[in-house]
């Protein structure tokens, strides 16, 4: 009879945790769904700005080319260039041709001084225009490189990059891509370091966490809550970010992920955070073993 109930017991142990295992991962995929929609409403407002600006780039692109390409007859092409066709072009000089031979033909047309210099001033406004389009688009897309640039620079201080001191300082550009290179391989690192500690948790065989279903997971999760001394809740034991760290999402939630991907203040505190979270758990399994 004492066997009987043992076994019962255990038999009701198990079926607690698996339904605990169950429930927390049915709130775990509930929140992962919130997570996707999230996701989805920034990409799509992130996929207007861009078509946007992209709308626009190939409005300029169009019109330039149209102007330079298409609408300026050969002859004439090659006396703006000072017969120069190679690259690269000075648009000093470009102007300057184009003055000299304007105030020849208006010459000849008989315009004045007053005539000439007010053509010459729409010109120069169209210049100034066309100028300040770009310098404004390159000004801007400077700003976003600094503020890019600035967030790693704080990101590497704050998470301790290794070589960060081969950074170089200037200019702009190399030092931003130097820096995003390597914020990409000490994000990758730490989601390596956190896979190698989930799959200790959950006895998963290393290098194919996936030969276990969620479920399975789910249940594991609920048995080492039980396991665990003191009260300690399956979803501690298991949680949503997790299923991303060990390869269970799925290409329709590929963009869930992206915080193991793109090097941001969120993906590297959840790490961490979560890395010591495991660290702990891993420590109360090793406890709870030595005293059986």
């Amino acid at each position: 009879e004492n066997e009987q109930l043992q076994a019962s017991l255990e038999l009701a142990n198990s079926t607690r945790a698996e339904a605990e295992g169950e429930a927390a991962l049915r709130r775990q995929l509930a929140s992962r769904a919130e997570a996707r929609a999230a996701a989805m409403d920034r990409q799509l407002q992130d996929a207007t700005k861009r078509l946007a600006e992209l709308e626009q780039a190939a409005r300029r692109t169009a019109a330039a080319a149209a102007t330079v390409e298409t609408e300026v007859e050969p002859g004439l092409r090659a006396a703006l260039l000072g017969g120069h066709q190679e690259l690269p072009r000075d648009p000093g000089s470009v102007i300057a041709r184009a003055e000299s031979h304007l105030r020849g033909l208006w010459q000849d047309l008989g315009a004045n001084q007053a005539i000439q210099h007010q053509r010459l001033e729409s010109i120069s406004e169209s210049v100034i225009r066309f100028c300040a389009r770009e310098i404004e688009q390159a000004e801007r897309e400077k700003r976003e490189m600094t503020t890019s640039h600035e967030k790693l620079r704080a990101l590497a201080s704050t998470y301790r990059f290794a070589d960060v001191s081969a950074v170089p300082d200037g200019p702009l550009h190399a030092s931003f891509r130097a820096l995003e290179t390597l914020a990409k391989q000490s994000l990758a690192a730490r989601r390596d370091k956190l896979r190698i500690d989930l799959a200790e948790l959950f006895s998963l065989p290393l290098g194919d966490a996936q030969s276990v279903t969620s479920s399975q997971l789910a249940q594991v999760a609920g048995e080492s809550a039980e396991a665990l001394p003191g009260k300690v809740d399956a979803e501690h034991v298991l949680q949503p970010r997790d299923l991303d760290v060990l390869g269970f999402g799925t290409a329709d939630e590929a963009s869930t992920c992206r915080w193991l991907q793109q090097p941001t203040e969120e993906g590297f505190f959840a790490l961490e955070e979560r890395q010591q979270q495991v660290l702990e758990l891993l420590s109360s399994v090793s406890q709870a073993l030595h005293q059986v």
